[in-house]
């Protein structure tokens, strides 16, 4: 069985309304199949949006979000353990995982060098 349509493309109903009036019936359009996003704020925090892939077009759905997160040049700013939390969940809503000054702090070592785990 596959999905002709999942009833929702994501666009918020203020938006439907401005670009209703300008799209003439039976325009085409694109809709991207992207079951993992990363996206930066303007603070520097890193966001993670996970759904769980209907289509089974994704290989790892933690790999792809790590792949994302490192190219967006992100990632020493997030929390791995919460990136692979966010992935299981699969929720399909934006979490934070940006790593906190706290658990930054405690990953430097006793000069300021930051100390990495090979678990990410």
């Amino acid at each position: 069985n596959t999905f002709s349509s999942h009833g929702c493309i994501r666009v918020h109903p203020a938006k439907i309304e401005e670009i209703f009036p300008h799209i003439r019936v039976n325009t085409g359009g694109e809709i991207i199949y992207q079951p993992v996003k990363v996206a930066l704020s303007d603070d520097g925090r890193v966001f993670l949006e996970v759904h769980g892939d209907v289509y089974r077009r994704i290989k790892n759905l933690e790999d792809e979000a790590k792949g994302q997160i490192i190219r967006h040049n992100a990632e020493n700013k997030v929390d791995w353990d919460k990136v692979r939390s966010s992935v299981r969940r699969k929720s399909g809503i934006p979490e934070d995982v940006t790593l906190t000054e706290t658990e930054a702090a405690g990953r430097l070592g006793k000069k300021g060098i930051a100390v990495t785990t090979a678990r990410h």
